[in-house]
């Protein structure tokens, strides 16, 4: 290491002073060890235009004996407000043209998508809620009034044995994941899938689940002993 130090000594190179800690590393044990292992070496002109900087930046600031304080400084007042800090956070972005008068257009309200009406009464997915429920006999707790999702699945629970409630959570759960990747899969992509296809959809991602660990999905079983998923 006598060239390093001969090396620092011939380009009179200065330590930067560690502030705050004394070491940079630790193993992280109950009884750490602890060390020193980095350090900043700096010229002496680096030094210098530090401070020159530093220096140029404060010339304007005056000290008084007033206690410090905390000023918001995105509004007028100086004082903190959730609509200021909304606003701050377009600060530099570029407003799109025409974007005041389409917000501010009066239009005909649209409806409300629900996570209800997502899951369980859009006619799309009381469909699918039949195509799936009623091969396993379950056909007449298609959802039909206005439950909310939990209650809905509290009663499909209710209506099997307790040993295949489970399976039923693991089928209801899915059903909604499939119904949840079509939603976005329409917002997004602007593609459809029929009944069929997301039937189809539903069956290979049974399986990945089955294969995953969830055995309970099939437990599920119609009189002739052949998985809910089974085409």
């Amino acid at each position: 290491m006598r060239w390093f130090s001969t090396f620092i000594n011939d380009l009179e190179l200065s330590e930067l002073v560690l502030t705050g800690r004394r070491f940079t590393w630790s193993n992280r044990r109950e009884h750490p060890t602890l060390e020193r292992l980095d350090r900043v070496l700096v010229t002496s002109d680096w030094l210098v235009m530090e401070y020159v900087d530093i220096w140029e930046k404060t010339q304007g600031i005056t000290l008084s004996d007033q206690p410090d304080s905390f000023i918001w400084r995105w509004s007028p007042d100086r004082c903190y407000s959730s609509s200021s800090a909304y606003a701050a956070c377009f600060q530099g972005s570029i407003r799109l043209a025409g974007a005041t008068l389409i917000w501010r257009a009066k239009v005909p309200p649209k409806d409300s998508e629900t996570m209800n009406h997502l899951l369980l009464y859009c006619p799309y997915t009381k469909e699918l809620w039949f195509r799936l429920l009623n091969p396993v006999g379950l056909g007449n707790l298609v959802p039909t009034d206005q439950l909310l999702f939990v209650d809905w699945w509290t009663r499909l629970r209710k209506s099997v044995a307790k040993d295949l409630r489970k399976g039923v959570d693991a089928f209801v759960l899915l059903t909604a994941w499939v119904i949840w990747k079509e939603r976005n899969q329409r917002t997004f992509r602007r593609t459809s899938s029929s009944i069929e296809e997301l039937l189809s959809k539903f069956r290979v991602e049974a399986e990945s689940w089955a294969l995953a660990g969830y055995a309970e999905l099939g437990r599920l079983t119609v009189p002739s002993h052949s998985r809910w998923w089974s085409s």
